[in-house]
């Protein structure tokens, strides 16, 4: 069997896919389409998922040396509307505690040493500090574009050669220095279906995710910085979990895809890693890592912290806001923490 018979049997379109008749229907009616489905581990064959790749790149729309990606939706223009939207004076962190680092953790991907420093009449307590930025226990951290690669290749078509002196070259996360702030458009997945949280198994489908669009009342603009939640704060509550223990939320299918390329975000952050396992994708662990990263350019901030912004929202009825995220620059790694602030 071949891959295209099985693409053209789950249509990645967003708005393509064909209403079923169901028999316990008025003839001409369309069954609804489902928000929600069960994930299926490795439902969509890796030809499939390298034509859907092919289709949401964005190589070459800037320029065959671009390495700023999706940051490139950002312009002056687009900030200076964004900045507009602080109204009531109000700030929201989105940044996570670093779990290894809080009193009581038994996380080891981390650690921070004190050192005290004093003579005469003064003193300084100085620190060291060791993290796993990409680990599992939920730094939030934003990712470089040389973060992934796929069949050998980086975002732009930038071949995978390894490390030189330890360090990615080009595409670190230096390459997002100049920070990224625009419009943040808050979309609550979790809320969209009719659910307080997903469920590890739970995947959104492209009516879940519209549905969540136009609950924000706005329609989706270039550069936007989209922050998406499934409810993970709630569920490791529900679960009697504390921030950093390592558990599984759900996501959406990779279906919506297309959906987010024809949006033209600039950045995506979301409470979880983005990915939900089990995955979809054959041999493709981390199928939205690869699709935004590596094809669209879109850098991902994983493991955000939502809920005080989600009760924002709802307190102030917006779902949108200025948001601003600023790496710490550090030459040639794929990652660094961030605390993504929202003003509203």
């Amino acid at each position: 069997m071949t891959d295209r018979p099985r693409l053209a049997r789950r249509s990645f379109l967003a708005g393509g896919t064909a209403a079923l008749l169901s028999a316990g229907l008025p003839a001409g009616a369309a069954r609804p389409r489902p928000l929600l489905m069960p994930a299926r581990d490795g439902r969509i064959s890796e030809g499939a998922f390298r034509l859907l790749a092919q289709r949401v790149s964005n190589w070459g729309r800037w320029g065959a040396a671009d390495r700023l990606g999706a940051l490139n939706e950002i312009t002056p223009a687009v900030r200076f509307s964004a900045a507009r939207l602080i109204r009531q004076g109000i700030s929201v962190h989105c940044g996570g505690p670093i779990p290894s680092l809080q009193q009581g953790s038994g996380d080891k991907s981390g650690r921070i040493d004190l050192r005290l420093d004093r003579a005469n009449d003064w003193g300084a307590v100085n620190d060291i500090v060791e993290l796993d930025v990409h680990g599992h226990f939920r730094l939030t951290h934003l990712d470089a574009l040389g973060h992934i690669f796929y069949r050998g290749q980086h975002y732009n078509g930038v071949p995978f050669t390894g490390f030189r002196n330890g360090r990615v070259e080009g595409q670190g996360i230096e390459t997002a220095r100049a920070g990224i702030s625009g419009r943040g458009v808050f979309l609550d997945l979790a809320a969209a279906v009719g659910k307080p949280w997903l469920e590890p198994t739970d995947r959104v489908t492209p009516e879940g995710l519209r549905r969540a669009i136009a609950a924000t009342g706005t329609r989706l603009l270039p550069g936007d910085i989209l922050l998406f939640n499934t409810g993970f704060a709630e569920l490791q509550a529900a679960r009697g979990t504390r921030w950093g223990e390592e558990i599984d939320t759900g996501g959406l299918q990779v279906e919506c895809a297309e959906m987010l390329h024809a949006a033209r975000p600039a950045l995506i952050l979301s409470d979880a890693g983005f990915d939900s396992f089990p995955s979809e994708v054959e041999r493709v662990k981390i199928p939205w890592h690869v699709l935004t990263i590596v094809m669209m350019g879109v850098r991902l901030v994983d493991c955000g912290y939502l809920q005080e912004l989600r009760q924002t929202c709802r307190k102030l009825a917006r779902s949108t806001f200025f948001c601003s995220i600023a790496p710490v620059e550090y030459t040639g790694a794929t990652s660094s923490p961030v605390n993504p602030v929202c003003f509203f």
